[in-house]
């Protein structure tokens, strides 16, 4: 009774999480030169770059001058 149940083709993995945001054990690299990234990292990225778009909006966008 541990398990959730879960409809085939629904495109939700166990518990009800979605495939995409689960990840496997043991990661590949999607393409040559790829470097995998663990949680800690995606985390600090996302933290990091979330800090910088509401320091300098701005940055990064096209350039008007």
């Amino acid at each position: 009774m541990g398990h959730a149940l879960i409809r085939p083709g629904s495109g939700l993995g166990y518990a009800g999480v979605p495939k995409v945001l689960r990840r496997e054990k043991s990661s590949e690299p999607a393409y040559e030169g790829h470097i995998p990234l663990n949680c800690f990292e995606n985390a600090f990225l996302a933290v990091g770059s979330a800090v910088m778009a509401l320091y300098d909006p701005k940055r990064g966008g096209e350039s008007n001058s």
